[in-house]
Formats: structure tokens, sequence, C-alpha cells
């Protein structure tokens, strides 16, 4: 058995896998929120799948795929301002910033 304790506060407990599984999604949720704040905010926001160089930026309320990794830095982008997203996670973002149809 397995337990996720945040802040003294049984969050979960059960297999590793259910309990790795709730935390995972617990801070991807926090992660899509910031990520939905900062953007709503009128922040440019850069996102990367994980394991690939495509960078997307969420600019004005839409998702964009950014062409190079020039254009990334000429638009304010730095290391350590991309959250890094699953394959699943990118397609929620897409939905959410598709912008107008």
């Amino acid at each position: 058995r397995v337990f996720w304790i945040e802040d003294g506060i049984v969050k979960a407990a059960g297999t590793p896998g259910e309990t790795i599984a709730a935390y995972q999604e617990s801070v991807w949720r926090q992660q899509f929120e910031d990520v939905a704040r900062k953007a709503a905010g009128g922040a440019k926001v850069f996102v990367r799948r994980s394991g690939t160089p495509a960078i997307y930026i969420i600019e004005s309320g839409i998702l964009s795929p950014l062409g190079s990794h020039d254009d990334f830095l000429e638009r304010g982008g730095r290391g350590d301002t991309v959250t890094n997203v699953t394959e699943a996670r990118l397609e929620e973002l897409k939905q959410r910033f598709a912008g107008p149809a």
C-alpha cells in the first residue's frame, strides 16, 4: 500500500499504480490551471510535448506551434519558461486553446 500525503493530509492511499496516477493527475490539473491562468492574464505560455523538440506558444488565447528555436527565442522563450506535457495533455491544451472555429 502506498500513501500520498500533502501538507499533512492523506490525499490518496492504494496500490502504487493507483496512488501514482492520482498524484500525476493532480500535478497535471495544477499545471493546466496555471497555464490557463497565465494565458488568461495575457502572458505568453510555452509548452513542449515531452520527448520532442517541438514547442508551442499560447498567445492571445490560441495555441500555435512555433516554427523554430529562433522563433521561440525571438518571442521571449527561455528554457525555464517551458512546461513539458504528455501527448494526451497537449491534446487537452489544443482543445482548450483552439481559438475561433
